[in-house]
């Protein structure tokens, strides 16, 4: 009887004993926990503006949560700065000594535009509209003298990938409640009356590319792949499909005719391709299959820059090669009318920020690399490259990971944004 009670008290001893261990292990779960939850608050706080995501192109897009208040980003300093750069009256001296290389706009940029209006008897005037990512405030900003206004907003906080067309109109994609990029296409124009009326080109539009002020160009992914087809911006009617095509990664790019320019999407471990499409949908095709294939075609040349898994070249009327002697990415670069003005990487192929092997351009599409890049530009004639000197006097400048490029009609200025935060540059050629 008396072992019964010691082994029932034992018994019960150990059950105690393995409760109180459970409690004990459940809190210490729940107090780290508690702590992990608390360090995850104070991260999120901190980084709300570095939320990492894919758009359509693999570019990397930071989101901001409220939109720029430019006025407080632009001093007088800086207005002055920017009024001598633009200005041709400005003293020899101090255009020599000042820097060549300006932030025009701090925000993140969804789309630009720039306008160029020449007077003979007044500096040139250089008109910027701008739609920002997130909110969607619409700014103009003009040059001589410094002026800038917010004109209107779209009041949304899913502004994404963007173009602001030259007649004040916007084409933008819009992000849906789930933090993807849905890819809409949604075309909005500004009334007399100041007020923004939208148009939805549809779901799945992956890519839309301007043409002049009345036309753009749209492609939209199907379940057979994609379809290319015209769009009117008073009308915004679909004109008939141009062109289709099983694949459904393209990027497109309008000639100075009436020939729309399709690129396979771009990788080192596949073949790319790139075509002419005319205006009755005939194909032509200007180069491959050729290794991570970029082409940058200049159409009233009929001249490319070309890069693929060997190099940087010259290609004149895809028939010979002229090897250029630096390295960089055909997007990064734009054609004038004798020279070619790049942005070059100190190198392509710099250590990924996740480990993984760097491909060129995959992991730059990813958002796993970012450059620091120079400027340089080629002769078209002769293929001599040349850096161009930003007057910088020893100072740092800010790193540049430049993405869409864009040349004054006049040819002296190049406007750009940063890829490290879509903010808006100008650099005096």
């Amino acid at each position: 009887m008396e072992f019964k009670n010691k082994k029932s008290f034992l018994i019960r001893v150990g059950l105690g004993v393995s409760i109180l261990c459970f409690l004990v292990i459940f809190l210490f779960i729940f107090f780290v926990s508690q702590k992990e939850r608390q360090k995850d608050q104070t991260r999120t706080s901190d980084s709300d503006l570095i939320v990492e995501r894919t758009s359509v192109f693999g570019d990397r897009v930071v989101p901001p949560t409220d939109s720029p208040n430019i006025f407080d980003t632009v001093s007088v300093e800086d207005r002055s700065q920017v009024e001598s750069i633009f200005s041709e009256k400005d003293d020899p001296v101090a255009s020599s000594n000042r820097s060549r290389l300006f932030q025009l706009f701090s925000g993140p940029v969804s789309g630009f535009s720039v306008k160029t209006e020449l007077d003979k008897e007044k500096d040139a005037l250089y008109l910027v509209q701008l739609v920002t990512r997130g909110i969607g405030d619409i700014y103009t900003i003009e040059t001589s003298p410094y002026n800038i206004v917010k004109e209107n907003s779209f009041s949304s906080t899913k502004i994404q990938d963007g173009l602001s067309l030259p007649n004040g109109s916007f084409v933008v994609s819009i992000e849906d409640d789930t933090n993807k990029l849905k890819s809409n296409g949604v075309l909005a124009s500004q009334k007399e009356n100041g007020l923004l009326s939208f148009t939805t080109l549809g779901e799945n539009t992956s890519f839309v590319q301007k043409t002049d002020e009345n036309k753009f160009f749209v492609l939209r992914k199907t379940n057979e792949g994609v379809v290319g087809f015209v769009v009117d911006r008073d009308s915004t009617t679909e004109k008939a499909f141009v062109w289709k095509n099983s694949f459904s990664s393209w990027r497109a790019f309008w000639g100075s005719n009436r020939n729309i320019f399709l690129q396979t999407a771009a990788s080192e471990l596949e073949n790319g391709y790139f075509y002419r499409l005319n205006e009755t949908g005939v194909l032509t095709k200007f180069f491959g299959p050729e290794q991570g294939l970029l082409v940058l075609h200049n159409e009233s040349t009929n001249t490319s820059l070309v890069r693929n898994k060997l190099g940087l070249f010259l290609d004149k009327e895809q028939s010979k090669r002229l090897s250029i002697k630096i390295d960089t990415l055909p997007e990064k670069c734009i054609f004038a009318k004798k020279e070619i003005y790049c942005s070059v990487p100190r190198s392509l192929t710099i250590p990924t920020r996740s480990g993984n092997e760097t491909l060129v351009p995959d992991s730059w599409y990813r958002g796993d690399v970012i450059y620091d890049d120079s400027f340089y530009k080629i002769n078209t004639e002769t293929t001599v490259v040349k850096k161009i000197d930003l007057n910088l006097d020893g100072e740092e400048r800010s790193k540049i990971d430049l993405i869409n490029p864009l040349l004054s009609k006049d040819e002296k200025f190049l406007f750009f944004q940063n890829k490290i935060d879509y903010s808006l540059w100008v650099l005096e050629l």
